[in-house]
């Protein structure tokens, strides 16, 4: 066994990070109610007079947060100019046109247990600052639901 490896028998070894219980977590413990679904887990955010809708769904050590404008932009040319524009702005994830509904999704890789909730609400926080910020912005595009 070389020098390497004797010091690192002494560290604690990460176990595989589980995305979908870290989130759960998190989310029970701020308090926010959510809805469990088969692949994702649902729930509602607002900051403000803003509120939208997020579905996170699971990779391996990984969340995909997808958070979701309350209102549909049927203008298709105007939606994806808008969406290219804030695009050029973010500093992570992007925005993008679902169907009609304008999307943004922000992922978090989850790298040990000892960092996760953290990771978690650091994405979860950037999120709805970007929607915050490029709200109007998008409603300028859109027509309300």
């Amino acid at each position: 066994m070389s020098l390497t490896e004797e010091m690192m028998e002494d560290y604690p070894q990460y176990d595989a990070t589980d995305p979908r219980k870290e989130l759960l977590y998190f989310l029970r413990e701020s308090g926010v109610p959510f809805l469990e679904e088969r692949d994702e887990v649902r729930f509602s955010l607002c900051q403000g007079a803003f509120q939208w809708e997020v579905v996170c769904r699971f990779a391996f050590q990984m969340v995909l947060i997808y958070s979701i404008y309350p209102f549909l932009a049927p203008k298709r040319a105007a939606a994806l100019e808008a969406a290219n524009a804030a695009n050029e702005r973010l500093q992570r994830g992007s925005l993008f046109l679902s169907k009609d509904s304008l999307v943004l999704r922000v992922s978090v890789v989850l790298n040990d247990l000892y960092s996760a909730q953290e990771s978690i609400a650091s994405a979860l926080a950037y999120s709805a600052s970007a929607i915050c910020y490029f709200w109007e912005k998008m409603r300028a595009c859109a027509d309300s639901k």
